[in-house]
């Protein structure tokens, strides 16, 4: 038998070269950020989130409340609690008072730490008073315990008996890190979801205008007990981008 008799299927599978696999071409990433970030330690640069979480209404007066959430929040902030009743339309603006860490726990999860948060009513006018008083009646029982040894009882205080969720809107503020045209790192406190968006603003140095914007989580990574939290600026009025590019060309020139 000669050679060129020899049909495929007699030669070994491993002397049969197998044609090769083409390859993918090789994305061309860029080897560099669209915008330069500049490190801003030092500077006293912050922003602001505003946040809405759904909270549990321990007790509650017609002068303030006590809410259980899962968060820590700044005595001295100022928040809206918009509470589970048609009979109190528009959310209560509030201040608050004082904060500890409670003794409740989260059902099935003993492992996170509840907060207790005294909040203080500001502007409620007397259509909003009437929803209130009749809110508490429903909602829950008399009660004179104090709730902290620095305020008096309240006599028209309601201890709310059957876990009432409502909805509290708080700001969350974070030290920034480096910032760009494009976006800025921040080091936060709590967790974001990647993708979400959030109304912010940011505070220039020795400027009482902030600058705002829609911003967008671009990324995040943990470390120790916080986040660093990278932020995309959306929407942002040409005014103000005006003056956030104002500000990174004297962060270029001192670097």
């Amino acid at each position: 038998m000669t050679s060129s008799s020899i049909r495929n299927d007699q030669i070994p599978k491993s002397k049969i070269e197998k044609p090769k696999a083409e390859q993918p071409p090789v994305p061309d990433y860029p080897q560099k950020r669209r915008y330069k970030r500049f490190a801003v330690k030092g500077k006293k640069l912050i922003t602001k989130f505003a946040l809405a979480d759904v909270i549990e209404l321990f007790n509650i007066s017609i002068s303030g409340a006590c809410i259980i959430t899962t968060k820590t929040l700044k005595p001295g902030d100022n928040v809206l609690l918009k509470l589970p009743t048609d009979k109190v339309s528009s959310p209560l603006k509030c201040t608050i008072i004082w904060e500890r860490a409670s003794d409740e726990h989260v059902e099935k999860d003993n492992s996170m730490t509840l907060h207790k948060t005294g909040l203080r009513f500001s502007e409620i006018d007397s259509s909003t008073l009437i929803g209130l008083k009749d809110f508490m009646r429903i909602a829950g029982i008399p009660c004179d315990q104090r709730l902290e040894d620095n305020f008096q009882p309240n006599p028209l205080r309601f201890s709310i008996l059957s876990g009432e969720k409502a909805m509290l809107n708080y700001p969350v503020t974070s030290p920034v890190k480096t910032i760009s045209q494009g976006g800025m790192l921040v080091e936060a406190n709590c967790d974001f979801q990647s993708e979400q968006r959030y109304p912010m603003a940011l505070y220039l140095p020795h400027n009482d205008q902030p600058i705002k914007f829609q911003g967008r989580i671009a990324s995040k990574m943990p470390h120790d007990d916080v986040f660093d939290i990278g932020i995309e600026f959306l929407e942002m009025k040409e005014a103000d981008r005006a003056r956030l590019q104002s500000f990174i060309e004297t962060l270029r020139a001192t670097n």
